[in-house]
């Protein structure tokens, strides 16, 4: 008789354990969703980054565009913004959007289309610090007619380099450009750079919070480079 009790308490004990481990919340592990986010750039990465996308215009879509940009009539520039998306480590072209032009009326929409026929189908590759899924915008500045010694200002950006500057300016390329870019400064503030973030996120809620740089951008023309007379230390290649 005391055997049968023992062995009905054991089996009590045992279904109530069984039935308190299957209730008990199961921890579970998730990815976090990463996000790709413009960290701040020293101003050689900014030169760099600058080079980087014009070797890819120069090289890739300057051939593409001479023929037709030769037929637009008039003088002065337009500035294109183009939505770049990553791509087995390139950044290949997805979408452009005229921002402003100081061409005569009915020349933008010839711009558009001799820039979009060469544009389309190109892509530039990624750097190491670029994060993937995401995306790259550039806002770049083009003159009208393109100037007759381009190859040479090419080459002379090209060969420029940095070395431990730091500096600000509202020029990005030596040619009156303004930055469209985005960074978060010490004071929680969203500020203008040549080279950033796409986007500038703030808290309205909290107003100590930091902002958040995200996305990838650029700021520039063709055959230039943030305005060196407002960067020190620089040096040119031999």
């Amino acid at each position: 008789m005391n055997r049968s009790y023992l062995i009905a308490a054991v089996s009590l004990l045992s279904s109530v354990l069984i039935l308190a481990h299957s209730q008990t919340p199961r921890r579970t592990t998730q990815t976090p969703q990463t996000r790709a986010t413009a960290q701040p750039l020293t101003i050689d990465r900014v030169v760099s980054t600058q080079q980087r996308i014009n070797r890819y215009f120069n090289g890739d879509v300057m051939p593409r565009l001479q023929e037709c940009w030769s037929t637009i009539r008039g003088q002065g520039t337009i500035a294109f913004e183009y939505t770049y998306i990553e791509a087995k480590g390139h950044w290949l072209f997805s979408r452009i959007q005229t921002q402003e032009s100081t061409l005569p009326n009915g020349q933008d929409s010839l711009a558009m289309k001799c820039m979009l026929n060469a544009v389309g189908g190109t892509s530039f590759p990624t750097d190491v610090s670029e994060g993937g899924g995401n995306t790259f915008v550039l806002n770049w500045k083009w003159p009208v007619p393109l100037p007759a010694n381009a190859g040479e200002l090419a080459n002379k950006m090209f060969a420029i380099r940095v070395s431990n500057g730091a500096g600000e300016t509202d020029d990005c390329d030596g040619s009156g450009t303004h930055p469209k870019c985005y960074t978060c400064t010490l004071e929680h503030a969203c500020k203008k750079v040549c080279v950033g973030g796409a986007k500038c996120i703030l808290d309205s809620n909290n107003p100590q919070s930091p902002c958040a740089a995200q996305g990838y951008c650029a700021s520039g023309g063709p055959f230039g480079i943030i305005a060196i007379t407002n960067v020190p230390q620089l040096r040119r290649q031999p």
